[in-house]
């Protein structure tokens, strides 16, 4: 099985949970070296979110979403609000807003949506369908999308309605989702967009300096001025891929 995140309890150190491929998540409350499972999810738990001032609160989604009351020891599928039919779903939450949920969903024609709840992950609205922002292009056009494999969304801890979306190209939006602007493109600066490597796996903001960032296939980026320049600071990681080799 594959761990796909692992989380530490903010307000104590000897309690984790791990999403785990087995559709299970699973729970230490003493530093890892026992653990004990949920009952089966049924769904590939992807991402994992602790409510961010109560820790009993867990969030879980894979292409469902589930919530914990109870520090993820059991948990309970959300529908409300939820789309169905999603190759896979993210979430975010902030501090700014700590009842407040964002999911991104994403399927195998484009953007599933922009889903926000205001109460602790129990009901969720619609932010936008629109545009493609998991596509290649940076106006958001096609139905192109790797959400399966790259998909994952950030909330500004200091201000809620500010969230950074990843597929292919990063988007940003500051009016809680409900419109979306490229942040970056995959292939090179754009004319007023910055180049950022493709395949966004990461998106962490410093609890010191509230600086964004970025780890994708290409390695890690962070920016200081709300996504307007990203800074590569790769360098010295091996972790170059070879496609191609030429003999004669």
């Amino acid at each position: 099985r594959t761990i796909n995140e692992l989380l530490m309890d903010p307000s104590n150190s000897n309690i984790m949970v791990a999403a785990s491929s087995n559709n299970v998540i699973y729970r230490t409350t003493d530093g890892g070296a026992n653990w004990s499972g949920s009952a089966s999810l049924g769904t590939n738990p992807k991402d994992i979110a602790y409510h961010p001032t109560n820790s009993s609160i867990v969030y879980a989604s894979g292409t469902t979403f589930h919530k914990s009351t109870d520090g993820g020891a059991s948990f309970t599928q959300i529908t409300s609000g939820v789309p169905g039919g999603s190759q896979r779903i993210a979430i975010a939450v902030s501090a700014n807003q700590p009842n407040w949920v964002y999911l991104l969903a994403g399927g195998g024609s484009g953007l599933v949506g922009i889903y926000r709840s205001t109460d602790s992950g129990d009901n969720f609205a619609t932010r936008t369908t629109t545009p493609n922002i998991l596509g290649y292009e940076t106006n958001g056009s096609g139905t192109d999308s790797q959400a399966w494999y790259d998909l994952v969304i950030a909330a500004d801890p200091t201000n809620a309605d500010v969230i950074y979306t990843g597929g292919v190209n990063l988007w940003k939006s500051v009016d809680g989702g409900s419109t979306m602007t490229c942040s970056s493109y995959w292939v090179g600066t754009s004319g007023s967009i910055d180049g950022v490597h493709a395949d966004q796996h990461a998106l962490e903001f410093s609890p010191h300096t509230n600086s964004l960032y970025n780890g994708n296939d290409g390695g890690v980026y962070f920016t200081t001025d709300n996504g307007l320049n990203w800074n590569d600071i790769s360098s010295g990681l091996a972790i170059a891929q070879i496609y191609k080799i030429g003999v004669a």
